[in-house]
């Protein structure tokens, strides 16, 4: 892992009506600082969890990835967690126009997945990062991850 938005890039766009992004400086001391951090919403709990899809689709590439929605829609309904959704599609196929819909659509497709869960809409944070070419093979790339945290106060 790069950084704690899971892929070394800052996404290109983050929707959400009452978050305010907070990064850190990217120096912190996560093993004297880390629970201190993630308690105060500023960095993700644990690692990203990674779905991933067809090639130039939103249909996750096994369904079976379901059942890991179910549990991060459970764990953060139990905590009391903000989710944020970053899509993302291969820099390889398409261009920058069809790569930043596409992971758009994927963060949209996981985000109403969390909501058809019980998920409220406010504790869901959307972006994407369009076209990426960070993990080899190219499938990789062709993913949605989801990060949790604490709310922010």
């Amino acid at each position: 892992m790069r950084d704690r938005n899971g892929n070394g890039q800052n996404p290109k766009v983050m929707e959400s009506a009452s978050y305010t992004e907070e990064y850190g400086s990217g120096t912190e001391d996560l093993d004297g600082n880390y629970l201190s951090l993630i308690q105060t919403g500023q960095t993700c709990i644990g690692a990203p969890v990674y779905f991933f899809f067809e090639l130039g689709s939103d249909r996750l590439l096994n369904k079976s990835q379901l059942v890991n929605l179910d549990e991060v829609a459970r764990i953060a309904k139990k905590y009391g967690l903000t989710v944020k959704v970053i899509g993302a599609a291969d820099s390889a196929t398409g261009n920058e126009a069809i790569n930043d819909n596409l992971s758009r659509s994927r963060a949209d497709f996981i985000a109403s997945e969390l909501l058809k869960r019980g998920m409220e809409s406010e504790t869901i944070i959307k972006g994407y990062d369009g076209g990426i070419d960070d993990y080899s093979p190219n499938e990789a790339n062709r993913h949605t991850r989801i990060m949790l945290y604490f709310r922010q106060n």
